[in-house]
């Protein structure tokens, strides 16, 4: 079965649209037009593939893409409502 890639592009209240995919969770575009937050999505996408491919041969990102992807993995938790694995709400 071969898992089709979903882009969703909304409205962000706070002004401008964010652009998300099923295929690459933790990847997030956004910008002032769905044009550029589809744009920053496919930037967001090339991150996280160099890192996963790093990770597997054991070496690491740049320290700025890296920041990179530790924002866009915050900016996906906060749009989408996700937790991080492992973490349990406190009581």
């Amino acid at each position: 079965m071969v898992k089709k890639e979903i882009i969703i592009i909304e409205e962000d209240k706070e002004g401008g649209y964010f652009a998300i995919s099923n295929k690459y969770t933790g990847a997030i575009g956004q910008g002032e037009t769905p044009e550029q937050a589809l744009k920053d999505l496919e930037k967001a996408v090339e991150v996280l593939k160099e890192y996963l491919e790093k990770k597997k041969k054991g070496e690491k990102l740049s320290l700025k893409k890296e920041n990179r992807l530790i924002n866009n993995i915050a900016r996906y938790m906060i749009k989408t409502g996700a937790r991080a694995k492992g973490r349990r709400k406190s009581r």
